[in-house]
């Protein structure tokens, strides 16, 4: 069987990138393994000789890709090179398994290839019963993201799984942003629609495929011998979305930073689980790794690049030829600093993500009591129209305002 198997990271995932590709090798032993790299190309730290094959993104076959790499942040950029990637890897393999870098690989993917045996495309749902109640992860979730989590896709080459590659990168590389509020969730809420427009997409409902925060509800985790077991199916890969590699003493029994009701004291089971990938990623420099900057984060004289430029860029509302829209010594970013849409220098380093947050709670509390007093002044009707008002502004899609008429340049 011709079949590869890639992620794709930026350099600071490098440490789960090696981890994943080493549960591969162990698993998978006879699939090609890639990693594709989402940074400007640059020395990278060693891997063992055999772990993976290195494929740049701006290598791959991506029209005006420093548009791309302008227009999308990090998260947006590595998940919409994605159809690129499966692209490019269906030209020299017949079969091809992408799975996101904090991905583990536990078991052999035997339910994935004769899944591909019959389908063009095989995709794992979040989660395979439904769910009393509206505990987290609940089904406004999943309207929200997406039914899929495209963690893992894995495609087989055909014609029919082409025409839907080409249809989904035209999506993602001109639409594929995290903007839930919007319709939009980066690669992966466009492929609620593909079995709509395409034949062979076919989900595959195997409780050891994609264990993860979002469906442990559903989902008990037990090791037997030297195999871990979903219920009565072997554990194939779990996805550690989220992981906190680095607990405080109060997030110890955190599975994930994100809101989930289960915990390691309430599903001990999960705690060597979670002991051994911490483990298998302090073994691959992770802590070292992490720190490394993101290379499309920032414009070349290091000031940070703010969303709404990218958003404003997106639209064509602030337009620049491609080459100049990270060099600081052009027309493009006087623009911007005579628009005032510049952030003072190394004003984005925010320090730790915990620090952040707790931040952002102080400012969302005081907020909060703004809105109240603001209520009780003006009446709740004229609060709600104001409300409405405020939804439409706060998107990152409509601040063309902040350009004035006469500085917008109109498409040539």
């Amino acid at each position: 069987m011709d079949a590869a198997l890639f992620t794709i990271c930026s350099r600071n995932y490098l440490g789960q990138a090696r981890t994943l590709m080493q549960s591969v090798r162990a698993h998978e032993p006879d699939a090609k393994r890639y990693i594709v790299v989402v940074d400007r190309k640059s020395e990278l730290p060693p891997l063992d000789t055999d772990l993976a094959e290195i494929v740049w993104a701006e290598e791959l076959p991506i029209a005006d890709f420093e548009r791309k790499a302008f227009i999308f942040d990090v998260l947006e950029l590595n998940t919409n090179v994605k159809p690129s990637a499966f692209l490019q890897l269906l030209k020299s393999h017949e079969r091809c398994i992408y799975m996101d870098p904090d991905t583990v690989l536990y078991d052999s993917l035997a339910p994935v290839w004769a899944g591909l045996d019959s389908a063009n495309v095989v995709l794992t749902p979040h989660t395979i019963v439904p769910r009393d109640g509206l505990d987290c992860p609940w089904e406004q979730d999943l309207l929200r993201y997406g039914g899929y989590n495209l963690g893992f896709a894995a495609v087989r080459r055909s014609d029919e799984s082409v025409r839907m590659l080409r249809w989904w990168e035209d999506r993602c590389l001109s639409r594929g942003f995290h903007a839930p509020t919007e319709g939009f969730f980066v690669d992966q809420k466009f492929m609620d629609l593909a079995s709509m427009f395409f034949d062979g997409v076919q989900p595959v409902r195997h409780s050891g495929l994609n264990v993860a925060y979002w469906n442990l509800h559903e989902r008990t985790v037990r090791f037997d011998g030297n195999r871990y077991f979903v219920g009565d199916q072997p554990l194939i890969f779990c996805h550690f979305s989220g992981f906190v590699f680095e607990p405080t003493a109060e997030e110890r029994d955190l599975i994930t930073k994100y809101p989930c009701d289960q915990t390691l004291a309430s599903r001990p089971e999960l705690r060597g689980l979670c002991d051994d990938y911490r483990q298998r990623l302090k073994d691959n420099d992770h802590a070292k790794l992490k720190k490394i900057p993101y290379s499309f984060a920032r414009f070349d004289n290091g000031r940070d690049i703010p969303k709404v430029v990218r958003r404003l860029v997106a639209l064509g509302t602030l337009q620049a030829d491609s080459a100049a829209l990270f060099c600081s010594d052009s027309d493009f970013y006087r623009r911007l600093d005579h628009l005032r849409l510049l952030p003072r220098p190394h004003a984005g380093g925010g320090g730790a993500a915990r620090v952040v947050k707790a931040r952002q709670e102080v400012q969302a509390r005081f907020a909060e009591g703004l809105m109240r007093r603001l209520m009780l002044v003006i009446g709740v009707s004229r609060y709600e129209r104001i409300l409405r008002l405020l939804e439409r502004l706060a998107s990152p899609f409509n601040q063309s305002f902040l350009v004035p008429d006469a500085e917008r340049k109109p498409t040539p």
